[in-house]
């Protein structure tokens, strides 16, 4: 039996051995045609580079609106959404009697995060009917808000009428039974 070496692994030209030493040859040219065939490797073909994005707008552009009574502001997000992390905002958005939608998150939350995407969507729907507002419990001044609304689970949705409480959604809720909570408890008498 002959035995030569390459690098630091030594072959035999016996059967198991030479069966293995075919095998490896084969591997490297399925290796080679199937990197060629991604476009990963040389095979003499540039692999275009894509474009580099724009860049995203950023994260926190507010607008802010002044409301009816000049002495306090509401800061409202491009979508529409109040930004109600305040005390004194989250109390001047209660007092107006229109149907509002509050939604209790968190910045760390997935879930969270996803449904505040959502309701940014909602917003732009329900426009003039709908006044949507959330409240980031990451923040330190919504602690007395987290409180005073008996907030246990992030997020929370609270549909509100008339300055009260109507119905509460704890979790993470699909757009289909928004639009039905929104259209059948809260807009309907």
């Amino acid at each position: 039996m002959q035995t030569w070496y390459r690098g630091d692994v030594s072959f035999g030209t016996g059967s198991a051995h030479g069966a293995r030493r075919r095998n490896v040859g084969r591997g490297c040219v399925c290796l080679v045609s199937l990197l060629c065939a991604l476009g990963l490797g040389g095979c003499g073909k540039k692999t275009p580079v894509p474009a580099p994005a724009p860049p995203a707008p950023p994260a926190t552009t507010n607008v802010s609106v002044v409301v009816s009574d000049g002495s306090d502001q509401l800061v409202q997000t491009p979508a529409g959404v109040f930004v109600l992390n305040q005390p004194a905002s989250f109390n001047l958005f209660f007092s107006n009697p229109a149907p509002a939608i509050v939604l209790f998150y968190s910045r760390t939350s997935v879930p969270c995060v996803m449904m505040s995407a959502l309701l940014s969507r909602m917003a732009t729907n329900y426009l003039a009917r709908v006044r949507f507002g959330r409240v980031d419990l990451s923040d330190t001044n919504s602690a007395v808000l987290e409180a005073q609304c008996a907030v246990r689970a992030v997020p929370t949705l609270i549909f509100v009428r008339d300055g009260r409480e109507q119905h509460r959604l704890v979790g993470k809720t699909a757009r289909d039974r928004l639009d039905f909570m929104i259209e059948r408890k809260l807009l309907k008498p």
